[in-house]
């Protein structure tokens, strides 16, 4: 059985035809050759080592290429041929889809023969332009059809998407692949692509893949044409599985997100950008956020949205919005609200612009209800005013005008509106003085003639109720319209007159209790509407109550922590400059006993333990003089230590310099002690043998932080040591003293005997090394 040839567009179409076809790249290299010219051409040939410029003269080739890279429309070429039986050629030159040309062309005997039939020409190139732009669909699988409906061609993708091969597929129908369901509608597209020259476009049928298995394609296809006949059909299919399941997902997930829209406790919007906020879109939560159902405030003939804007809120809503349009940014606001009500509510929106219908724009967002948590937050910062004002001295009267301003306006703002208007409670205080007689200590917000009413009728009656109230730490509230009865109390019928002679409707009492429980006065909000308690209010009245409590008690607090600190920083301080005089003491007592002994070795040890005391002094001395007298300033250290230690050795300042690069670090006591032992032994050291006769020399003193590590560095450029004398200085008490310090401190110890003495020293920053 004979295998069959799986064969190109190319060859399906230049097979059928009589004239020359050649294919050639930019280099004139041949991509194909039709049979025609194959037959034409009288010798054997090779396609993978022809070029067109072989068969023409140089001139004909020169005239030809010098086309290429302008062709942009199909060129009408002539030129002669290297044979001698076809000495000339006319035809045309067009351009492919990439950068291949299609030549087609024909031999004549002179160049003065007519050209090639224009017509059939234009339909060949046609048909294989067309193949070329079939072939360039990414990832798109290419097929062509004869008449009867049998494949011809189908390229690797296709054969990918069905699962079949080549030889599989070549002289089968396509019925072969498609479902019986979608058969009868395929059949009768490819007979109308036939018959009447249909294309087909963007069509979505299931094939039937080789295992067996189901896969969404979406196809073209159209006719193929040449001379003007349809030769069969060319198409191109794509596997859109995976589009249809992100399709299916996405259906799915866009009902979760309508489900989820109408569980979130606020409102998903769009509307249109005016200053009424239009709604063309609402979510459910729209009712619990106003009391509004969807269909009440979408679109023109509902209550905008806009009209529930608090109407101080509305300007600061308006220009902030087209001001983050105008930036293309989105906005985010916080504001207030009034519910269907009358309930003021604090909202907070995220929104953004979008674009729809050409210019037209909208505004999409979400809004939620943050009352509580704004509330909470001013609560918060309430309860920080407060404090602060009790932390610089402000007296306890200042302070309840503020609680009682702040009370004032947070519960205005939980009250529905009476008639269209706030209802306004006014705040006030009264204390009771050592002698039991209640006075008004803050009322900023009550008129003048109301606060003397107050004062009166609380000097002359109140007094028994005020101590009654304050024998029950619960809040309670009185109206004057409440019925009186026989078992009403002496309070409330007390509390009744004062809201007549007050003109008041209703009034709002809490104990005022400070020092662990002692009472000390009443809190009272008055007002001209019925106050109606919920639950926020009790919580902001009981907040600004309780805030008085911890203010007097911190004050008390501050106080006694202020003098207690105050008496230990006097004591450390003596501390400190009792130890700093006795060192100095111990230090003049060894610096004159070594004026007794004439020994040079004996009085370099009496100077060594001299400068050891005085190194430790310092620490104390710095300390004394320090704000804090916990730490200590390091760089400063350093210097005063040298500036000391020159002045024992004797250095001459234009001999010796020292260089210091040094950083302010600051240190604690419990490790300054070692640190400056061991400053003062290297420093020592290098003032004692690094300049034998006051040899010109350097001293550098590098102090550095680097992460958690001290980094120390003391050098010279003395003449060094050698190994012997390095083994003999190890041995020293000094050289012992400062390997124990290191050691002591966690540190890390590196000595350098290179053009001078360089000693590095890495000490951890958090070190509890102690004496």
């Amino acid at each position: 059985m004979q295998e069959k040839q799986t064969l190109t567009p190319f060859e399906i179409l230049g097979n059928q035809v009589k004239d020359n076809v050649l294919v050639i790249n930019p280099l004139g290299k041949v991509l194909y050759a039709n049979p025609a010219f194959l037959e034409n051409w009288p010798y054997d040939i090779s396609l993978s080592s022809l070029y067109f410029q072989n068969l023409v003269t140089p001139e004909s080739w020169e005239k030809i290429s010098s086309l290429l890279p302008r062709i942009e429309k199909k060129h009408v070429i002539c030129g002669k041929m290297n044979l001698p039986h076809l000495p000339c050629f006319k035809g045309s030159i067009s351009p492919l889809q990439g950068d291949d040309f299609l030549l087609v062309f024909d031999y004549s005997s002179n160049l003065s023969s007519p050209p090639p039939n224009q017509e059939k020409e234009d339909s060949l190139y046609k048909a294989l332009d067309l193949c070329f732009q079939s072939l360039s669909y990414a990832l798109r699988g290419i097929f062509v059809l004869n008449k009867e409906g049998k494949f011809i061609f189908l390229n690797q993708y296709t054969r990918a998407i069905t699962g079949y091969g080549a030889e599989e597929l070549l002289g089968k129908h396509f019925a072969t692949l498609i479902s019986p369901q979608y058969l009868p509608e395929i059949e009768k597209l490819f007979r109308e692509v036939i018959t009447k020259g249909r294309i087909i476009k963007d069509y979505e049928t299931l094939l039937i893949k080789k295992d067996g298995s189901l896969c969404h394609i979406l196809f073209f296809a159209q006719p193929l044409l040449l001379d003007g006949q349809i030769m069969g059909v060319l198409g191109a299919a794509e596997d859109i599985s995976e589009r249809k399941r992100i399709e299916q997902e996405l259906q799915e997930s866009q009902r979760s997100y309508k489900v989820l829209l109408s569980n979130l406790p606020g409102m998903a919007y769009r509307c249109r950008n005016n200053p009424q906020r239009t709604m063309e879109f609402v979510s459910q939560g729209v009712f619990e956020l106003t009391g509004y159902a969807p269909e009440e405030i979408i679109g023109d003939t509902g209550i905008a949205y806009g009209e529930l804007i608090h109407p101080e809120d509305q300007t600061y809503v308006w220009e902030s919005v087209q001001e983050a349009l105008k930036e293309r940014e989105p906005f985010f606001l916080t504001y207030r609200i009034r519910d269907r009500k009358g309930l003021q509510k604090w909202v907070w929106e995220k929104g953004r612009a979008v674009r729809s219908d050409g210019e037209q724009e909208f505004l999409e967002g979400f809004i939620i209800d943050i009352t509580q948590e704004k509330i909470l937050e001013n609560l918060l910062f309430f309860q920080k005013r407060v404090l602060e004002m009790a932390s610089i001295g402000k007296e306890l009267p200042h302070i309840l005008e503020i609680i009682c301003t702040s009370l004032e306006k947070e519960i205005t703002f939980l009250c529905p509106l009476q008639d269209g208007k706030e209802n306004r409670p006014y705040g006030a205080v009264f204390l009771l003085q050592s002698y039991g007689v209640p006075k008004l200590a803050a009322a900023p917000s009550l008129p003048e003639n109301l606060k003397q009413k107050l004062q009166n009728f609380c000097s002359l009656k109140g007094v028994l109720s005020c101590h009654k109230i304050l024998s029950d730490p619960k809040s309670r509230i009185y109206h004057q319209d409440s019925p009186l009865h026989k078992d009403s109390s002496f309070e409330e019928k007390l509390f009744q007159e004062l809201l007549r002679e007050t003109s008041m409707k209703s009034c709002w009492i809490h104990p005022v209790y400070v020092e662990k429980g002692h009472p000390v006065g009443v809190l009272m909000l008055l007002s001209s509407d019925k106050l109606y308690l919920t639950p926020w209010m009790r919580e902001v009245v009981g907040t600004g109550v309780h805030l008085t409590s911890i203010v007097v008690e911190q004050k008390n607090r501050i106080q006694k922590i202020e003098e207690n600190l105050k008496e230990k920083e006097t004591l450390l301080q003596e501390i400190h400059h009792r130890v700093k005089n006795n060192l100095q003491i111990i230090q003049s007592l060894i610096h004159l006993q070594s004026h007794h002994h004439q020994d040079p070795k004996t009085r370099e040890i009496f100077k060594s333990i001299e400068s050891r005391i005085h190194s430790m002094a310092l620490v104390h001395d710095l300390f004394y003089q320090s704000p804090d007298l916990s730490s200590i300033n390091l760089a400063s250290y350093i210097e005063n230590l040298i500036y000391y230690l020159s002045g024992v050795y004797e250095i001459d300042p234009f001999s010796i310099s020292c260089k210091m690069d040094l950083e302010e670090i600051h240190y604690d006591l419990e490790n300054s002690i070692p640190l400056a032992l061991l400053l003062g032994e290297l420093i020592s050291n290098a003032f004692k043998h690094a300049f034998p006769n006051q040899k010109k020399g350097i001293l550098e003193v590098i102090l550095k932080k680097e992460e958690d590590f001290l980094n120390l560095q003391i050098a010279d450029n003395g003449p060094g040591f050698s190994c012997e004398e390095a083994g003999r200085t190890r041995k020293t008490f000094g050289i012992k003293l400062v390997e124990k310090l290191v050691q002591q401190m966690q540190g890390n110890l590196e000595i350098q005997n290179s053009h001078g003495t360089r000693i590095l020293l890495k000490i951890p920053f958090q070190s509890k090394a102690g004496l």
